[in-house]
């Protein structure tokens, strides 16, 4: 599908991909289904798909370079905070940042 391997799906427009899967509704043959999602950045459709990738704990093969990167800072710290011999509940500091939730939740359809 359009986007599907996080390619623009027009000048201007967010990233894109599609989930498969089998709708197991009681009393009927399988189906098969499919979710689209839409994303305003590179960054966010890569978030995402890195997400889904832990879900499937298939994460080894398929991460992006974002979330290398961010394992890799976190593996740092840990090795630093052991190295230390610091307890790790007594450190304090500024408490990580949450993203904001979205303006809405009106996706476009895609075709």
């Amino acid at each position: 599908s359009p986007g599907a391997a996080g390619t623009p799906i027009s000048p201007g427009m967010s990233f894109a991909f599609t989930l498969k899967y089998l709708s197991t509704a009681v009393g009927s043959p399988l189906q098969e289904r499919s979710i689209k999602f839409v994303t305003p950045s590179s960054f966010h459709h890569y978030y995402f798909l890195d997400g889904l990738h832990v879900l499937k704990k298939n994460i080894t093969t398929e991460s992006s370079v974002l979330y290398k990167d961010q394992l890799l800072k976190l593996t740092e710290m840990d090795f630093k905070i052991r190295l230390y011999g610091l307890d790790r509940s007594k450190l304090t500091g500024t408490k990580p940042s949450v993203p904001a939730l979205p303006d809405n939740y009106d996706f476009p359809e895609i075709s």
